[in-house]
Parts: structure tokens; sequence; C-alpha cells
């Protein structure tokens, strides 16, 4: 599996955590993880996968802090919208991200933090 370069599993309601393992998948360019039932924290192994173009975590019940993803300058979209536990900065992504053209988060709330927010098609 390390050679994969896609995993799309939205809306299939899984449940439980998102597996820290998905960082063995350095390969992988996009990650779709939204709409579904996962709860618990962001692993901060997901900074390995340093080929990301795409994350999407959106619409699940993620919480804790957003773990510092500052690797991935690949990173061109990435959604954390509708996770009402999540706190921190996206800030630190946002500068490291050369070609970051969407950003999806809370912001509205206070909880999540994110200078893209202002700058580029943000999602609420």
């Amino acid at each position: 599996l390390t050679e994969l370069i896609w995993l799309e599993m939205a809306d299939n309601k899984f449940t439980g955590t998102i597996p820290w393992q998905l960082g063995y998948l350095v390969n992988l360019q996009s990650l779709d993880l939204g709409q579904n039932l996962l709860s618990g924290s962001i692993p901060a192994q997901l900074a390995y996968l340093r080929q990301l173009t795409s994350l999407r975590l959106n619409d699940n019940n993620l919480s804790g802090t957003i773990p510092t993803l500052t690797s991935l300058h690949n990173l061109e979209s990435m959604d954390f919208q509708l996770n009402s536990g999540l706190i921190g900065s996206l800030d630190s992504l946002c500068f490291a991200s050369q070609n970051l053209t969407e950003a999806c988060a809370d912001c509205a709330t206070g909880s999540v933090t994110c200078y893209c927010c202002d700058n580029l098609n943000c999602c609420f």
C-alpha cells in the first residue's frame, strides 16, 4: 500500500479514530475521510504525507488540537470544517504550503484560527 496515491473513503459512516498508520502511505496525494463518524484527534503522523495535495477531514466528530502539519508543502486544499471539537491554528500550514487555494475550517466559532481564511476561498 505504500504506493497508494489516492484514498477516498468519504461518506461511509466509518466510526473510530483516524489510524496513525496512514502516515506510512508516504506517496499519498489525496486523503478524503470526510462525512463519516470519526472521533478523537488528528494523528500527528499525517505530517509524513509530504506528497499530499488534498486533505479532507470535514464533517466528523474530531476533537483536540490540530497537529503541526507544516511539512505538507504541496497541499492545495484542506477541509477541517464541521468538527466542533477541533481547536488550534492552521496558520503555520497556510504559510508552509505555497500552493494552497482552498482552506475550510470552522473559523467563525473562534476555536480554530486560520490566516488563510482571510486570503483564500474559505468555507464556513
